[in-house]
Parts: C-alpha cells; sequence; structure tokens
C-alpha cells in the first residue's frame, strides 16, 4: 500500500528518520534557548497557559531550514500534490500534553464548513524533538479513521466534556493509538482526525525527555487553502500574523526548489497584493 493510500485510509501517516540525530540535538538546544525566557512576541504563551511560539519557521534562523527539508516536502507533495502550499502557520510547543480534539473545531464553530467539501486537503506535520514513550508522552495519539468522522467537539454537551477532563472528572476517549516516533520523525495527520498529545504516565520529566514539537501546516493549493488563511487572518488571537513575513532569501531558495507559502490575509491586506502566495 501506498503511504497516500495509507493515510487516506487511517487519516494519519509516520515518517522515520526524518531528521538526524545532530540536527535532533541542535533543535533542541535553540528550542530550550527560547523557552528558557519570556518571549519578546507579542501573542505568544508562556508557562501559565502552555508554552508557545507561534511563527516559528517565519521568525527564527534555526528552524527554517526544515520547511525546504527533503523528507517534509517530498512527503508533503505525496499527500497534497506537487503544487503544494505551506499555510503560514507554523509553532513550536514546550511540554504540552492536550485533551482530544480536531483541528477543525475552531472554524466549525466560527461557521465554516470547507473542511467539509470532498477536495478539501490540509496536513499538518508534527516533528518531536524526542521519543515517543509510554512513561514520557513525547509524542501524539490518534484515532485511526476519525477523519471521516463528524466532528463532536463543537457542540456545547462536549465542551463541557472537556473542560472537565481537564479537571480528571470526565473519562478520556477510548480507542486512540499513540505514534511510536522516535526523535527527528515525522508525523503527518489530516486536520480533521481526533488526536491529542500522548500524556505522561510518570513524573518527573528528565530533561532528556522534555517534550519539544514543531508543528507545520499545508494544503492542497486550491480555494480552502485561502479561505483558511482568510479564516486565521481574521482571528484575534493569530496576532502574530501582522508581523509574519520570510525572508527574500529564503523566498527565493523556497521559489527555486519549486516550494510555495501563502500569505495570511492581513500581509496581503497590508501588502495591497492581489497575490495570496509569496
Amino acid at each position: 500500500m501506498s503511504r497516500k493510500a495509507a493515510f487516506e485510509r487511517d487519516g494519519y501517516l509516520h515518517v522515520p528518520g526524518a531528521l538526524s540525530a545532530a540536527q535532533v540535538a541542535e533543535a533542541r538546544r535553540f528550542l530550550a534557548s527560547i523557552f528558557d525566557r519570556p518571549s519578546a512576541y507579542e501573542g505568544d504563551y508562556d508557562a501559565a497557559t502552555g508554552n508557545v511560539r507561534f511563527d516559528a519557521c517565519a521568525r527564527y534562523d534555526a528552524l527554517r531550514w526544515i520547511l525546504l527539508h527533503p523528507p517534509l516536502v517530498e512527503a508533503f507533495r505525496e499527500l497534497l500534490g506537487a503544487g503544494f502550499v505551506y499555510l503560514p502557520e507554523t509553532v513550536v510547543h514546550d511540554s504540552i500534553r492536550g485533551h482530544w480534539h480536531k483541528d477543525t473545531s475552531a472554524q466549525l464553530k466560527a461557521g465554516h464548513r470547507f473542511h467539509l467539501e470532498p477536495d478539501y486537503a490540509m496536513v499538518q506535520c508534527a516533528i518531536y524533538f524526542q521519543d515517543n514513550t509510554v512513561e514520557y508522552g513525547g509524542g501524539v495519539d490518534v484515532i485511526p479513521g476519525s477523519h471521516r468522522r463528524d466532528d463532536s467537539y463543537s457542540s456545547p454537551l462536549q465542551r463541557v466534556a472537556n473542560r472537565l477532563r481537564k479537571k480528571g472528572l470526565w473519562p478520556e476517549k477510548r480507542g486512540g493509538t499513540s505514534v511510536m516516533n522516535k526523535a527527528g520523525d515525522l508525523v503527518l495527520f489530516d486536520f480533521r482526525i481526533d488526536h491529542r498529545g500522548t500524556p505522561a504516565t510518570r513524573t518527573p520529566i528528565p530533561p532528556e525527555a522534555r517534550k519539544f514539537a514543531l508543528f507545520i501546516a499545508a494544503s492542497a493549493d486550491n480555494a480552502h487553502a485561502r479561505a483558511y488563511a482568510d479564516y486565521i487572518g481574521g482571528r484575534a488571537d493569530y496576532r502574530y500574523l501582522k508581523e509574519h513575513r520570510y525572508p527574500d532569501a529564503f523566498l527565493d531558495e523556497a521559489k527555486s526548489r519549486g516550494v510555495s507559502l501563502l500569505k495570511p490575509s492581513a500581509v496581503t491586506a497590508v501588502g495591497g497584493a492581489a497575490e495570496k502566495k509569496y
């Protein structure tokens, strides 16, 4: 079975060995350095609400190269087509292990339904910089096939259940599968799949198992990609998009490799340009 067929069946794909041990070690050093001090960027989250640094590949030279890393580009091309586009949404997390959700729930609550169209194709790639283990939860759990099921997370009852889960007062969903990635693997998953960060079962978590994850979003190059860019460009909590920009030298290199990056509506509006790709 091809990787694309497996992805379409299961809603996720595990690609081992995309980054070398040296690349993983360097990334971990860099990520520790940015999370061990308060963020200088508007809209980032620190420990009180979870450690998050937005627009990671646009802001940080140390991570930007990953967008053009051949194993990642090849995987996206296989799943989304040769002319896929990167969405203006790259983010890094430190030690976050969330509850079950779909990445389409927020847009559904906002009244958008383009993710229900037959030609919708958006994929999130998670790169984990540590092994996923039962003890320390360094990766992601998924419910295979759930990308073809309706979204229950936006209902009032489910929102109450999710709040109770966070307090340990409501049981977690059953049927999940832990993707047992090694450090430097890719885990690509459909935006619509049910997933969560793999929970830790043992504490304290040693420094070498500290959970760092980089998320990179991509789409088939179609109207739904632009609808999504418009949607996040209008979200008040995506304030980082006001300053979003890739360096010109990187854009030139991406173009030379046939890789396209989509602009958010905020950048397009500021620039006054009709073209929505860099």
